[in-house]
Parts: C-alpha cells; structure tokens; sequence
C-alpha cells in the first residue's frame, strides 16, 4: 500500500467519502465533501453521523465505478476536461485511511471516519461578501436590518442556530468522549472558531481526553485582538507541550490583497491579520492560507501570492496554501465569466514557482482550464452587478472603484453580448 494513495482504485473512489465528515451542529447536517449533498440528521441518528443511509449509498456506488452524483459532478467536470480535481489531488493519504480498510476489508461502506470538521456557530466578527446567515451573525444582523437580496438566493434571512443545537452540543461531545481517540484530524470551523465559546470547551475537551496523535485545525479569519490572540495560541501551545493533543494548525481564511481583500472580507484590517499571521508563525504555529477563488478574489490574488513567498522568507514554521472556487453564491462564481477574466489566473499561475505547491499549482490549472471551458452565464453575470450593487448600498462601499475591469467586463456582457448559460 502506497504511503501516500487511497487503496480503493475504482475509476470514481474518493477518500473524502471514506475518511472525512464534516457535522453542522447548527442545523442538524452532514456531509463529507464541502461540494456534495447535506445529509440530516436528530437526537436519535446523530451519533452515527459518518454513517447515515446516504452517505453509504455514495460510498457502494465508487465501489461499482460510478459518479454518485449528490454534488461530485463538480470533480467529474473537471476531469472530464482534464483537469485535476479535489478528488484527484487532495486527500490521498495513509493517515486518514479508516482503520476498517487498513485492515484489509476494500468493500466497507460502514466505517470510522479519520478527519472530523466541526461547525459550531454561527458567531462571527466579520460579514464576507459570499457568506450567509448561517455562517455569520453579523449577516444575520444586517439581514434582519435590511433584508433578502434577490440576486442572491443564498443570502436568505433564515434561523441559523436550531433549537436542538443545545442537545446536539451534547450528543457531539458524547460522541467524541467515545470516538474521538481514533480521530487523525480535528477541524473546527465557523463562524469564528476562535471567537466562540466552544473554543474554550474544546480545549477543557483535549486537556481531559488526550488524544496525543492528534492534529486539530482551526479555520480562522485572525481577526482578534492581537494580546488576547497570543493568549489563546498558548493555550493551545500548552497542550502540545504536555503532549494532549500532537500538533495544532491554522488555515488563515483570505483571498486576495490590498482595499479589494477587505472589501471580500468585510470587516477586516490586514495590518491585524497580518500581525496575527506573524505571531503564529514566530511561535511555530504551521500555516495554511486557505483561499477562496472567487470573481472578486482573482484580481489581487497574484499579489496576494507575492506576499506569501516574501513571509516564508522571513519565518521557519510552515506557511502553505490551498484554495477551492466559490460554493455559494453562484453569481460569484468565476466560472460565470467564462474566460474573460481567465487572464488574471493566468497571471497567478506564473507566480507559483516554490516545488511546494505543486498540488496547488494543479488544482489551480484545473479551475482556469474550467473557466476557458465555460460559457458565459449573463443571468448570473448580472445577478453579480445587482448583488454587489447592493450590498454596496448597505455598506457604504463602492465595488466598481476596487475592480475596475470586472466592472467593465460586467456592463459588456450583461448590454453587448447575446448568448446562452452554461
């Protein structure tokens, strides 16, 4: 078995369905790839979250070499033209094989999952422009002052804590005292993780239930008061030094640089976030800068890149990169525009010399060759004009000055050209 490949070699396996289970704690879901289908989930089936009805039902038909569909046509497209997908270029590794098929059985559809990400609040210090209620209370609030958007379904003024989140909270913990020991990943997401109560009980969780294999992941935007953020990495530094959990790492939530990344990020300040950044790593805290490829984000990526290269000149600790294209909304999606904004991709790609991002270098090859391959979507073309035009509104901030091309870019598509959606 190779040390770094997914045994299962049926044309459409994919480790994501075996290994990794994401649970909103909030609304009662699961999934297993941040693409596909939510699965539900109450009081009586949570604890068996990994292994709900349709997630097995995935998990038989990659053994019989079909797409599932349920969400993975999003890999199949890109493969089909080529391209590297999230399935393809991911995940593949031994440590998060699930002990089921380390064990020789190549048929179990029944198994225990190695990466656990966990979706606790809603709470949150910041109002991203493709984030929704359910996932910021800051949205939440400007929704309830403001609210709906039409151009954009998904930013839809909806409860985003259940009633049930209390006893699911619960169960969670329930769960993790009784499986949380074969964990290889620990995520937690938001939200802000970090800005959340929940942080201090998952700390209070590993202090008294060790795990010293264990790699927790924290999702954060690094938005935070910059002593009381230093306290709270040495929280977390403490339990590696007393062995409780093994290592401890960051996946920074940003996208871009310059006005046009706080303006993604609504609500941000770079010189915080960059001081945070620096303090992680000056205390060995490993890194990764995970960014959503977005219509808006593409412009200053490349600068972003820039940044990246000159601060792992400056720090030892691991500073890495990842990304994945826009889930929701779709009129923010890259893919709208066809090719007429491929070029800035194109630029990045020049940018990525370090033999370290390789994978990431593929995957982003993969998105532009799905870009050039797209047709372009006027309705959602416009969808982006309307929607931005909006929150411009809201917000008091002014899209059109930031991206200047896209804005043009926009008004010739949605007046001058005549086609059809992809």
């Amino acid at each position: 078995m190779s040390d770094d490949i997914f045994p299962i070699k049926t044309a459409t396996a994919c480790q994501f369905k075996w290994s990794w289970s994401t649970i909103f704690l909030s609304k009662g879901t699961t999934t297993s790839c941040h693409r596909c289908n939510h699965w539900e989930f109450d009081l009586s089936t949570l604890k068996d979250f990994h292994n709900l009805p349709g997630k097995i039902g995935d998990r038989e038909k990659m053994l019989d070499g079909l797409w599932p569909g349920n969400g993975c046509e999003y890999c199949k497209k890109i493969e089909d033209v080529g391209g590297s997908s999230e399935r393809t270029a991911w995940i593949n590794k031994k440590d998060l094989i699930p002990p089921e098929i380390l064990a020789g059985d190549m048929k179990a559809t029944k198994v225990t999952p190695r990466l656990l990400e966990v979706y606790f609040t809603n709470v949150c210090n910041q109002a991203c422009v493709y984030c929704t209620p359910q996932f910021s209370s800051q949205i939440e609030a400007e929704l309830r002052k403001h609210g709906e958007i039409p151009a954009n379904p998904s930013y839809m003024n909806h409860p985003s804590i259940g009633d049930n989140y209390p006893l699911y909270l619960q169960k969670f913990w329930e769960w993790m005292e009784e499986h949380g020991s074969k964990l290889y990943e620990f995520q937690t997401l938001g939200g802000e993780p970090m800005y959340q109560k929940e942080f201090e009980q998952c700390i209070n969780f590993f202090d008294k239930h060790p795990n010293p294999n264990l790699i927790w992941r924290i999702f954060s935007n690094l938005k935070h008061d910059e002593e009381k953020f230093k306290k709270k990495i040495q929280k977390v530094n403490d339990l590696i030094a007393n062995k409780k959990i093994r290592e401890f790492h960051i996946v920074a939530s940003q996208d871009c640089w310059g006005p046009q990344a706080e303006y993604a990020r609504y609500g941000m300040n770079l010189k915080n976030w960059e001081a945070n950044l620096r303090y992680c790593l000056s205390q060995g805290v490993p890194v990764n800068i995970h960014m959503t490829i977005s219509a808006l984000t593409i412009p200053t990526l490349g600068d972003f890149i820039d940044k990246i290269y000159s601060l792992r000149k400056e720090y030892k600790a691991g500073l890495w990169i990842s990304s994945n294209t826009i889930v929701k909304p779709e009129c923010l999606d890259p893919y709208i525009f066809g090719d007429k904004i491929a070029f800035y991709l194109e630029d990045v790609l020049t940018k990525l010399t370090d033999p370290n991002d390789k994978d990431q270098k593929e995957c982003l090859e993969g998105i532009l060759v799905g870009m050039k391959s797209s047709k372009v979507n006027i309705k959602e073309v416009n969808d982006f004009k309307n929607y931005l035009d909006e929150i411009d509104r809201r917000r008091n901030t002014n899209w059109r000055i930031l991206y200047p091309v896209i804005s043009d870019i926009t008004e010739t598509i949605t007046e001058n050209i005549i086609g059809t959606s992809r």
